[in-house]
């Protein structure tokens, strides 16, 4: 990136100069026309602003380096591997197929998510709800076991199953499982952690709670009465 930098910024001199060089060769004045460039130059610039702040953020991308060809990242909300950096665009090859060239200025005014900064490591975050009558401690030691045993999971990171909160039908358990984004495509891997989660609650003699709605009706309420009016007679 750095040398791509180098070599535009030296071709654009060479041509800077070459022109003034050629101007000045067939007889031209150089001062009125660096005055009138200077003035012209003026209102090309307020004219090009967005294009100004591309380039301005293209150069101190490839100066800063947050990210290189071919590391996965999240740039303006999009995840993709980084094909090429110019001086005002950064492509990427979207996960989902489509290629997404995204404005420098873009990508230095928002979070940059660098996937490939942290060894190609990356950590699956899932959900589970198990009943309130639970045994947390432990289905917790047996999703902790089952976890360890996905496929694609790193065995220098062991997983961590934590409580997440009391929600309104479960409790809901977090699981954290670290696994390599070059070996296993992270949804792929979520979608295994998934799976192996509901399977060892299901094999523990449980199930994965869905919302209940439990109506209490006091006696000689008016509903009652209504509903036992509705009642069918015997036939």
């Amino acid at each position: 990136m750095i040398a791509k930098l180098a070599g535009r910024v030296a071709g654009a001199t060479i041509l800077a100069v070459a022109f003034v060089y050629s101007m000045s060769s067939i007889g031209v004045a150089i001062g009125p026309l660096i005055g009138a460039l200077g003035v012209t130059g003026f209102a090309v610039a307020f004219a090009m602003q967005d294009f100004l702040k591309n380039l301005l953020a293209g150069i101190l991308i490839q100066l800063r380096r947050p990210f290189e060809i071919g590391h996965l990242v999240r740039l303006d909300g999009r995840l993709g591997r980084v094909q090429d950096v110019t001086l005002r665009t950064v492509l990427l090859a979207a996960v989902d197929g489509e290629q997404v060239i995204v404005p420098c200025h873009n990508v230095i005014s928002n979070p940059i998510e660098n996937w490939s900064a942290n060894a190609n490591r990356r950590r699956t975050d899932v959900v589970i709800g198990v009943p309130y009558d639970a045994d947390l401690d432990d289905i917790i030691e047996k999703l902790e076991r089952a976890m360890a045993e996905v496929p694609g999971a790193l065995d220098d990171a062991a997983p961590m199953v934590l409580v997440d909160e009391f929600g309104g039908s479960s409790v809901n358990l977090r699981l954290l499982v670290w696994h390599d984004i070059e070996e296993t495509h992270f949804l792929e891997f979520k979608s295994r952690v998934s799976i192996a989660a509901k399977r060892c609650v299901n094999d523990n003699g449980m199930s994965v709670p869905y919302p209940t709605t439990t109506l209490d009706v006091p006696d000689g309420s008016p509903l009652v009465d209504g509903l036992t009016a509705r009642q069918p007679g015997p036939a």
